[in-house]
């Protein structure tokens, strides 16, 4: 039923476990993410708008450690079991995390999958200059960026860490991510997510993806 130029869709909900149930429709994220998320308060960001997040992440840079954790995900049917050393991570619904920036490029909120950005540690100075790439989307192009598409995602770390779901910032130690397909009503405008529906359209699929990723071992799941 459509009004006004507008139509009702449905969307994925993002179900994270931890010790309770917490629902993101747009993006879940920790490590780097989560701290300037933290660092930014909402009289910081009444004064200074976008520029909120490019002072709290000069905040947070100065005594940033990258964070340890264990990677466990299901994607067409094979489980994929890793270690990661990260600058930050972003469990995605939607494109766009604090300040605009694109994220995930490929995701589309009503498409039942889970859009996975990690950025593995690096230099500082290397990561100013890879956070200046996802105001376009670029991020994707360095070695460094491992990014697929997965309906569950369980991550542990070796020590609770802050993570940003849907701009609340939550400690926790573990998070399993799980979609919840046509959980969510909303009203849309007739052509939104039409570009993004064509660009999945003409990707790649997630294994070709995941074969060029050095490092990622596919094992059958058990």
């Amino acid at each position: 039923m459509k009004r006004s130029g507008f139509s009702s869709r449905d969307g994925a909900l993002t179900w994270i476990s931890a010790r309770s149930m917490v629902a993101t429709v747009n993006v879940s994220a920790g490590g780097f993410i989560a701290e300037v998320s933290d660092a930014v308060s909402p009289v910081l960001k009444s004064i200074a708008g976008k520029l909120a997040y490019l002072i709290g992440g000069a905040q947070v840079l100065l005594d940033y450690e990258p964070l340890k954790a264990e990677l466990r995900a299901i994607v067409e049917g094979e489980l994929i079991e890793r270690e990661f050393s990260l600058q930050m991570f972003a469990v995605c619904n939607a494109r766009l995390i604090g300040g605009g920036r694109i994220i995930a490029p490929h995701a589309v909120i009503d498409d039942g999958w889970l859009d996975i950005c990690l950025v593995e540690a690096m230099p500082t100075l290397e990561f100013v200059g890879l956070l200046n790439s996802v105001s376009t989307g670029d991020h994707l192009e360095d070695d460094r960026v491992t990014y697929f598409r997965a309906r569950e995602l369980d991550l542990r770390f070796d020590h609770a860490i802050k993570v940003n779901t849907d701009g609340e910032v939550l400690a926790m130690d573990r998070c399993d991510y799980r979609v919840r397909p046509r959980t969510a009503r909303f009203l849309v405008g007739d052509d939104v997510g039409a570009d993004q529906k064509a660009e999945q359209e003409q990707r790649s699929t997630v294994s070709d993806r995941l074969s060029i990723l050095p490092g990622l071992a596919l094992d059958n799941a058990v």
